[in-house]
């Protein structure tokens, strides 16, 4: 290892989890794998274990960071930090920041002020961040071979119905928008069997109501498909492979991965002009829609112009050459972006910063605990 490295003495506790079991996902076990890559130590742990001392495993006193996803509710939760944040060590934040945070936001100031250092997502995620904390943030992007492995290509069927995609959790219901697509295809395609719409979303069961309010959008039509269980790996790829444009009329985005996902497959995406999408979805290699932006408990969102949605799907289904064109601009800038190579370029760089800023201050911990 050349001694310039300094990340063998930078050791990482990890927890990370996005996105399973709705879409391929990011998980610990993935950042743990390029963690790794870069020769830096690395001792995964669920979520609330007991935050009890690292192991050693260099010559040299580490540097112990504590790097764990942080979601917005615990941000806004009062105590929602507690389990996350260790008083003994480096804690770092992957913070997906899901829609414009307001430079007043007092409450999420202060929660992100108990982090020493922010890995944002997306430029979108380090712009917003930005407005709110003081400590260094480093732009340190999921890899595309963290989910499903390698990109894969489907072939289509040239036969009807023409078929739309979109994933989602229930969860985060208002912010993901299903009603919005419902409301599109209907306008555009009415029950006109040569057009299928699929909706799959993760739930928990305690979301009947949800269910229901979805169904009942439908107006029970046949050509709209409701998908509510947990799918296999296969079962997963088999649906992305089965669509033929996905659909996102999200109101606020922290990362999109399911975009990405659908990217991957080849399949043309149709997505709200907003949030961390903006950085894959243009008008070279996608198909984005604008809305109208209003102030929400979240910060600036988008609600997308249903009608323009509706255009926008007529619009790819009779197009199907230049949609297939900007996929494949969209397929190499996906490529380019998540990338292994650049992912572990970044945390390299971030763990340089760490042993530079940190143990040339003698501060291996907060306020220089030892």
């Amino acid at each position: 290892m050349p001694a310039s490295d300094p990340s063998h003495l930078v050791h990482v506790r990890l927890f990370a989890h996005h996105g399973r079991p709705n879409s391929f996902g990011i998980t610990a076990r993935e950042y743990d794998h390029l963690l790794r890559m870069t020769a830096c130590h690395v001792e995964p742990r669920p979520y609330f274990a007991p935050r009890d001392a690292f192991s050693d495993a260099a010559s040299e006193r580490p540097i112990r960071v504590n790097v764990t996803q942080v979601r917005d509710a615990e941000l806004i939760k009062d105590g929602g930090l507690d389990k996350i944040i260790n008083p003994h060590q480096r804690n770092v934040a992957i913070y997906y920041a899901d829609a414009e945070l307001l430079p007043d936001d007092d409450v999420r100031r202060d929660a992100l002020a108990k982090f020493d250092m922010i890995w944002a997502p997306s430029p979108f995620s380090q712009k917003v961040v930005d407005r709110l904390f003081e400590g260094p943030i480093h732009l340190v992007q999921p890899t595309l071979q963290m989910g499903a492995g390698g990109i894969v290509t489907a072939e289509r069927s040239p036969s009807p119905p023409f078929t739309f995609l979109y994933i989602f959790d229930l969860k985060s219901f208002w912010r993901k928008n299903p009603l919005a697509l419902i409301d599109a295809f209907r306008t555009a395609f009415a029950d006109n069997p040569d057009f299928a719409l699929v909706l799959k979303w993760k739930s928990t069961g305690r979301q009947r109501h949800l269910e229901e309010k979805l169904a009942a959008a439908t107006g029970h039509v046949s050509n709209i498909t409701l998908l509510s269980e947990d799918l296999s790996r296969d079962d997963l790829e088999a649906l992305y492979r089965s669509a033929d444009c996905y659909v996102s009329p999200h109101m606020c985005e922290g990362l999109g991965m399911t975009l990405v996902e659908a990217i991957r497959y080849g399949l043309p995406v149709i997505a709200t002009d907003f949030g961390a999408t903006t950085q894959i979805i243009t008008k070279k290699t996608a198909f984005p829609v604008g809305g109208h932006e209003r102030r929400d408990r979240l910060g600036t969102v988008m609600e997308v112009d249903v009608s323009a949605l509706a255009d926008t799907m007529r619009y790819v289904t009779q197009n199907d050459a230049e949609a297939q064109r900007r996929t494949a601009k969209a397929f190499a800038l996906v490529s380019e972006i998540y990338d292994p190579d650049r992912l572990r370029r970044e945390l390299q760089k971030s763990f340089q910063w760490m042993e530079q800023a940190w143990r040339a201050s003698g501060q291996l911990t907060p306020n220089n605990r030892k």
